[in-house]
């Protein structure tokens, strides 16, 4: 309750700023460029009105920015962190404290690329998306449970593509080279993208792609790490992706957009290391691993404007395969395989028009299935082979409702969501010769809700109050995971409890000095309830999953942008404190996993996180502008659930360049101090980190 009379109180001082500034602030319509969301789910907003803590980036900030993946794009989200890394490709990651389950188990964030949801159940990997060809993409912090349901317990992000141009023809490129440090070669890419109206008005295509090369710098040792090593420059990674996307709007009331998504990836070992510093994996024997993934999207989006109200339908269906093969001991291979599909439907009604009454309600159905495939391989002895196969039919009705109060200034909000998730499982596993089927199942039926108070005093200030609340269905794990667990003390079991959060948090957004200087600041408290989460075990490091409790994670974020009275020159400024803890622990995981215990720090939570951006742009002939950015993100350490502390470290990254109207070449530096610190490590002797300092060009052009 002290998180809540801290926001309380807080609200409190923000109304009186809010009636101050209401007193000396002119309301105005909204900005020519501001961002548009649509995340609330009732129709267009305008960023700085969106009564949620919620961050949008353009494609054009990100690639200004140097953001080309997942990775990148944590370093910009106050609360962010790397959870888990296996490859480039396999990762996870972490917000306010929420995704501490790891990879496996269903994830803390949920993640939708364009409305299709991209959700495998008992799998946490965020999808491997590469920043091609993006509109925008919008993070949600803190709990959706009204909003986007399971899977959106700690936050949601949303990448939106961009739609095919009905009115004319138009093509991208972007082509680059950099070299890595002590890397074997060149990274190079090229991407693409061309649009053109079939029928004027009414029909068109977008096709999209590229492919990326990374060389490898890492060095592979059989044994250790002396004398020659087996494999040099061993971890080259493979992107490539191709999305065509039809467009049709045969009238002002009806249009339909379909769209097919491929993407692909490999990498040869995988990123976690034995040494960042000099860079190798050790211990091989003669294992070659990789790390492999695979997806195909196919979604078709309708909407309908039906007058009083707009019908909106999305259907999906996600399929692919992830996987990677490492060595626990020289020649024993552990692979492990993710294959999985999901089919979803959603279906929504949303008001329109201008009345006080705003609301919309929906449904969903989906149908998925999620295997984790095990296959260890002891000096050519098979130890342990089998799947875990997950499969969920789950249905959900929604829906939220806001009423504008003194002509808009006052909005009050509430939300609710019904879910009902049918989960089997079937565990088929082969130890040591000795074969077992353990079946499994869950019935989950959860209600989440959702109250929020906006206060709009003018155009330029927004303060609003959020309630809510999330959920995650249990983790499933194996038999042999549950023995692993057994033989150090903790009690587990194949299907882990769900866990459960309630946030209360306090926003304001306030836009001053005529639009130069624009503050985002949020104050929340968020109390966690049977928190799952990965525990390593000393039965070959092999990681279990178990319920550790219950915790508490209070924070403030706060956003930064300021056009300085110098011309061109652009600040920003993003970060988040955070202060977590467990508030009581399972004494079997405490006595078992020590770092683990009561009035100690949630695993996996920095205690801070900052970025620093400076931008500059300025003409220096005709047509021609230098352009110019640098940027500085530091993480706090985090506690690892083997007691390891990752150590706080900053990167360094910035670009110049010159642009002449759509064409820009630019010199781009990333990790310009050469960090080896860990950003992920396991089990005190896997390392993942940084590139080393990569240095480039990039060149990019835009055609209509």
């Amino acid at each position: 309750m002290r998180g809540l009379r801290f926001l309380v109180s807080a609200a409190s001082v923000a109304m009186i700023v809010g009636a101050a500034h209401a007193q000396t602030a002119a309301d105005d319509d909204s900005r020519p460029d501001d961002i548009i969301v649509t995340a609330s789910k009732q129709g267009e907003q305008t960023l700085q009105k969106a009564p949620l803590a919620i961050q949008a980036f353009t494609g054009e900030a990100l690639a200004s920015k140097g953001v080309k993946d997942n990775g990148d794009l944590v370093a910009l989200i106050p609360g962010a962190a790397p959870l888990e890394q296996v490859g480039s490709l396999l990762r996870a990651y972490s917000l306010r404290g929420s995704g501490a389950g790891g990879a496996v188990g269903d994830p803390l964030i949920g993640y939708y690329l364009d409305d299709a949801p991209f959700a495998i159940p008992n799998i946490g990997f965020a999808p491997p998306v590469r920043f091609l060809d993006l509109d925008r993409i919008e993070v949600l912090r803190g709990p959706q449970g009204t909003l986007y349901g399971q899977g959106s317990m700690g936050g949601t992000i949303i990448y939106h593509t961009r739609s095919p141009n009905l009115t004319q023809a138009e093509a991208q490129i972007d082509a680059n080279a950099s070299t890595t440090r002590e890397a074997g070669g060149l990274n190079y890419g090229l991407a693409g993208a061309i649009s053109v109206p079939i029928v004027k008005d009414t029909l068109a295509l977008r096709v999209s792609g590229g492919y990326d090369h990374r060389a490898g710098y890492v060095d592979v040792y059989s044994g250790g790490a002396v004398g020659a090593p087996r494999a040099k420059d061993a971890n080259y990674i493979n992107n490539s992706d191709i999305r065509a996307t039809l467009l049709w709007k045969p009238s002002d009331t009806f249009q339909a957009q379909a769209q097919i998504w491929h993407f692909e990836g490999q990498q040869g070992y995988t990123q976690s290391l034995n040494s960042l510093d000099p860079p190798t994996i050790t211990n091989y024997g003669g294992v070659k691993g990789f790390e492999k993934t695979n997806f195909e999207i196919y979604s078709l989006s309708m909407q309908y404007d039906l007058g009083f109200a707009t019908l909106s339908s999305s259907t999906s269906y996600l399929e692919g395969s992830t996987g990677y093969l490492a060595a626990v001991a020289p020649d024993s291979p552990l692979v492990n395989r993710y294959p999985s599909y999901n089919f979803s439907q959603e279906t929504r009604l949303t008001s329109n028009g201008a009345g006080p009454l705003h609301w919309f309600i929906g449904s969903i159905y989906s149908k998925a299935k999620g295997t984790f495939n095990f296959d260890l391989n002891l000096g050519g002895i098979p130890f342990v082979i089998g799947d875990t196969i997950t499969r969920t039919k789950n249905w959900a009705v929604f829906g939220e409702a806001s009423y504008d109060l003194f002509d808009g200034k006052l909005v009050p909000l509430v939300g609710l969501r019904y879910f009902d998730d049918d989960r089997r499982s079937v565990n088929d596993q082969t130890v040591l010769g000795t074969r077992a089927v353990n079946p499994g199942g869950a019935k989950a039926r959860i209600t989440t809700w959702r109250a929020n108070l906006s206060y709009y005093p003018n155009q330029d200030l927004t303060i609003f109050f959020n309630a809510g609340t999330g959920f995650r269905s249990g983790i499933v794990q194996s038999q042999f995971q549950v023995d692993a667990l057994a033989k150090d003390g903790i009690i587990s079991s194949q299907g882990v409890r769900p866990d459960r959060l309630i946030n209360y948090e306090l926003g304001i957004k306030a836009r001053l000095a005529g639009d130069d200087l624009q503050v985002g600041l949020n104050l929340y408290s968020v109390r966690y309830k049977n928190l799952q989460s990965g525990l390593n075990t000393s039965t070959l490091f092999i990681p279990g999953f178990a319920t550790l409790g219950n915790a508490r994670s209070n924070g403030i974020d706060l956003e930064v942008r300021w056009k300085t009275p110098v011309q061109g020159l652009a600040l920003g400024f993003t970060g988040n404190v955070n202060d977590s803890k467990f508030l009581d622990v399972n004494p079997l995981v405490a006595a078992g996993a020590p770092a683990i215990r009561q009035d100690g720090r949630m695993l996996n939570t920095a205690k801070f996180n900052t970025r620093v951006d400076v931008d500059y742009s300025h003409p220096i002939g005709d047509r021609l502008d230098l352009t110019m950015n640098a940027s500085a993100s530091t993480g706090g350490n985090r506690l690892m659930n083997d007691g390891y502390i990752v150590p706080s470290s900053t990167l360094f990254a910035g670009s110049i360049g010159l642009r002449r109207g759509d064409w820009k070449l630019s010199l781009f530096g990333e990790n310009l101090s050469d960090s080896r610190r860990p950003t992920f490590v396991r089990n005190s002797t896997l390392f993942a980190g940084p590139f080393p300092r990569t240095i480039g060009l990039r060149l990019t052009a835009s055609v209509k």
